[in-house]
């Protein structure tokens, strides 16, 4: 049976969700990725899918290969987190099996031993053993969204009238 590719089954398990036809070359590359070692750099205006789609891309390698551990890193361990849970509930959604201690987002993991970790650029992703997608996804913050500038001893982040707004440890 040949394997139902990503932009099939993007719209059959992402509630609505349509298959985003204008990412091609990405959901080829995340077709490839299930079987052969793929190295790419994606570049995608913002708000143009690109995240969601990738989001979607690692959720189906957990239901496909269960056993393989995949990696997901941005410019911030929060927001990492947070796509973490949205690719933990794809998954489960399509009848992936977690283990019982599987609530942390930083790392979880299916009943057959792989699962995701999920990092800040910065974070520690070495001697994990990641056997499925690695993806950096967003590893640096627009300029258009916030600055930094120095203060006294130490900075300030300055927020340059982002649509989400800043927040600093889950703090606005």
């Amino acid at each position: 049976m040949t394997p139902t590719p990503l932009s099939e089954w993007i719209p059959r398990y992402v509630h609505g969700y349509s298959t985003p036809h204008h990412l091609a070359p990405l959901l080829e590359l995340l077709d490839r990725a299930e079987h052969e070692s793929v190295q790419a750099v994606i570049h995608a205006p913002p708000r143009h899918q690109k995240t969601e789609t990738i989001l979607a891309g690692i959720a189906r390698m957990i239901q496909r290969h269960p056993e393989r551990t995949n990696a997901y890193a941005t410019y911030e361990a929060n927001l990492a987190r947070s796509k973490s849970r949205r690719v933990r509930d794809l998954a489960l959604t399509t009848g992936v099996e977690l283990r019982n201690d599987a609530a942390a987002l930083n790392e979880w993991r299916t009943t057959q031993g792989g699962g995701l970790l999920a990092t800040g650029v910065m974070g520690p992703l070495t001697g994990q053993g990641v056997s499925g997608l690695l993806v950096i996804d967003d590893p640096v913050i627009s300029r258009h969204h916030a600055a930094l500038h120095r203060s006294g001893d130490g900075y300030e982040i300055v927020d340059l009238e982002s649509a989400n707004g800043l927040a600093m440890d889950g703090t606005p």
